[in-house]
């Protein structure tokens, strides 16, 4: 089976897109709550 490089590279957005508007905003709100955490124990 030969593997269509093209394919994979034009399919590579749809697949990034979702996954970056999925863990962008999980990795802040984690890193704004154990930031917050972080203050208040100071």
């Amino acid at each position: 089976m030969i593997i269509n490089f093209d394919m994979i590279i034009d399919s590579l957005p749809s697949f990034l897109v979702p996954l970056v508007g999925l863990f962008f905003p999980a990795i802040t709100i984690l890193f704004l709550f154990f930031y917050t955490q972080n203050d208040e124990i100071l």
